[in-house]
């Protein structure tokens, strides 16, 4: 198993760690870009979300289709236990874009270029 931090994996620790540092990042880097702060937020929440949603549904299907390729033997898997993260980011660049519609944001090359990730020089 993992090794664990105050009884949670490793690798959630990771990923709890990953999303308080990039959801405010992000919606900071949005904000003086001229997004709304808050829109930028809960966009990114929500992409955070599907991101694990997506990478649980890759793992289920990979257990349906392939239940003996799992090292975790079945009475040893938890809730907590399988996420293929290419599965999370298939899911959020399928519904990426139609998150940007329903926060209001713009969309497509023109946002990302409009992001100031770095002060000009």
């Amino acid at each position: 198993m993992h090794p664990l931090i105050f009884g949670i994996p490793v690798y959630f620790v990771g990923w709890l760690l990953a999303a308080l540092v990039c959801i405010p990042l992000g919606t900071e880097l949005g904000r003086r870009s001229g997004f709304p702060a808050l829109r930028v937020a809960a966009l990114l929440t929500c992409c955070s979300l599907i991101l694990l949603v997506g990478s649980k549904l890759l793992y289920v299907a990979e257990t349906t289709l392939f239940p003996a390729e799992d090292y975790v033997p079945p009475a040893l898997r938890g809730s907590l236990h399988g996420f293929r993260i290419p599965g999370g980011a298939l899911l959020l660049a399928v519904i990426f874009r139609c998150g940007l519609r329903c926060f209001d944001c713009p969309g497509g090359a023109s946002a990302i270029s409009k992001l100031r990730c770095w002060p000009a020089h």
